[in-house]
């Protein structure tokens, strides 16, 4: 039988067309047409894939809730809604450069410190607001930048001029353990600090570099006339050895290897004489 028909008895009534008392037709119903064949849906619509990378961890987001944390494989999620934004946990190094502080006396100074750090738990620092996810992808925050600039004043400012550069070297260890709480307390693990450079600044620099001159050249005095002083006592010395022993010097003179043109004379027990050294 037609699905796109129906059978209707017309009793006692003439039909449409010829028909009689009694007699059945077909006629079409457009309510019950037959429904439209199911659209043939992709099997990629009902399941999604995800792969997270080594190195990197995967942020797993449901329809925009964040529902936990991912390691490096290959995931098959059914359902739609589902996203995995990856964020890398290799050792991140960050440059904290060119800040100004001044010591407790007035005196500035230029520090350039490098710190490196890394990310350990990625949900905490998302949720702290330092993992950020904008246009579709997870972005870091420069973490250690604030902490280390904090560091750096605490350390300055609590010590005069003269003593900050004479200690300038520990100022990278002084200033770790500081960082290390902060970073912790967003998810990260600080691994190293280490000091780049410390410079004084305006009119201190050029009064340094005047002082580094005059200490050089005090060197250079120095050893100077130390060279002098070494070189009289060796004169010194030989005139005396010449003088007990004459003969020292024939010696030196044929070691040479060169004619003597110099004549003299030898005061010994007997009458004096004139002798001339031959090669």
């Amino acid at each position: 039988m037609d699905h796109s028909s129906v059978t209707r008895t017309l009793e006692g009534k003439e039909a449409p067309d010829k028909g009689r008392a009694g007699k059945v037709t077909r006629v079409q119903n457009p309510h019950l047409a037959a429904p439209p064949p199911l659209p043939k849906r992709s099997l990629s619509m009902l399941f999604s894939k995800h792969i997270v990378y080594e190195g990197n961890r995967g942020l797993h987001f449901n329809k925009g809730k964040l529902e936990g944390l991912l390691s490096p494989g290959a995931y098959t999620f059914w359902g739609q809604g589902h996203e995995v934004h990856q964020v890398s946990i290799q050792p991140k190094y960050e440059i904290v450069g060119g800040q100004d502080v001044s010591s407790s006396d007035g005196g500035n100074f230029r520090i350039t410190v490098g710190v490196v750090c890394q990310l350990i738990d990625p949900i905490l620092a998302y949720k702290q607001g330092i993992l950020s996810l904008m246009y579709g992808s997870l972005n870091q925050l420069n973490v250690a930048h604030v902490p280390t600039q904090l560091g750096i004043r605490e350390w300055v400012t609590a010590k005069n001029f003269a003593d900050a550069y004479e200690k300038r070297q520990s100022l990278h260890t002084d200033i770790a353990e500081g960082i290390r709480e902060k970073l912790a307390c967003v998810g990260y693990e600080l691994i190293e600090t280490y000091l780049i450079d410390m410079t004084p600044t305006g009119g201190l620099k050029a009064a340094m570099a005047d002082l580094l001159k005059v200490e050089m050249e005090g060197q250079v005095a120095l050893a100077r006339a130390r060279h002098e002083a070494a070189t009289m006592r060796s004169l010194l010395n030989t005139a005396r050895l010449v003088r007990e022993n004459p003969k020292l010097l024939e010696l030196r003179i044929l070691s040479t290897g060169q004619k003597p043109r110099v004549t003299f004379m030898v005061d010994s027990s007997g009458p004096a004489e004139v002798a001339s050294l031959e090669e």
